[in-house]
């Protein structure tokens, strides 16, 4: 029982260490640009947080027990106790563990999923909200505005602070749209049309961050890594400039409210 306070003390400090450390990746974390990603870099993180002290607790009783009662290599004496289990230790890591796993389950991840929704909905509702088809093939894709009467585009260009509906078709095998920087994918399906509502909240491209790129991430033959396309998020100002330049009817008609981001 000695031993307890001494695990704790150094459980308390190198925890401290791993959190200072995480907060550095944290930091340095990879380019996030839109809402939807905000709520996946949390979840992400906040798992990444308690199961450092988790970890930094597992490793520390294994090596403090190695090196604490490590036997001589002259002692060929048998072990004045043995143990083959005790319940002092099983039953409070079973329910620990359940604890855990169940309130993981609840947040971030029901919590999450809800929020997602919720800005799901919020934008189904939102008048603003612009819908970009989407339609890919082995192994391009190319992008729809239909109320703005642009078509067969192949750079996705996308305003910031401004939902986006994301409807997606598949000519013949499955695909995933996948932008990296916005945190979220949606598998195509060849068939069924899908919907997936993104927010995009920050002005990037391609060329500034090859994260924000739309990238296939579902393997679909033997072009899938070289399945790509250029992004830009622009200010809506910007946005609305290359929509009259580009499509057959005015910004008015698409939707999207006046005024740079």
């Amino acid at each position: 029982m000695r031993d307890l306070p001494i695990l704790a003390v150094l459980w308390v400090v190198l925890s401290a260490i791993g959190e200072w450390v995480i907060q550095i990746l944290v930091n340095h974390w990879p380019l996030i640009a839109s809402a939807q990603g905000e709520e996946t870099k949390y979840a992400f993180i906040f798992l990444f947080r308690v199961g450092a002290v988790v970890f930094i607790g597992v490793v520390l009783a294994i090596v403090y027990s190695m090196i604490r009662w490590r036997v001589r290599e002259d002692d060929t004496l048998d072990s004045a106790h043995q143990y083959r289990s005790s319940w002092r230790f099983v039953v409070p890591w079973i329910v620990v563990s359940a604890l855990l796993n169940g309130f993981f389950i609840i947040h971030p991840g029901i919590t999450g999923l809800a929020k997602i929704w919720g800005m799901a909905v919020a934008a189904a509702r939102n008048p603003n909200t612009i819908e970009v088809d989407v339609n890919c093939k082995q192994w391009s894709w190319s992008f729809d505005y239909p109320k703005q009467g642009i078509f067969n585009q192949t750079t996705l260009v996308l305003p910031v602070n401004t939902p986006i509906k994301f409807v997606l078709h598949s000519q013949d095998v499955i695909h995933s749209f996948w932008v990296p920087s916005f945190g979220i994918k949606k598998d195509i399906i060849p068939g069924e049309t899908r919907v997936l509502y993104v927010t995009p909240n920050k002005i990037t491209s391609t060329k500034d961050n090859l994260l924000t790129r739309v990238q296939c991430a579902e393997l679909c033959g033997s072009g899938h890594s070289t399945m790509r396309a250029v992004v830009q998020v622009e200010s809506k100002n910007d946005f609305e400039s290359w929509a009259q330049q580009n499509g057959s009817s005015s910004m008015a008609a698409g939707g999207v409210a006046g005024g740079a981001s």
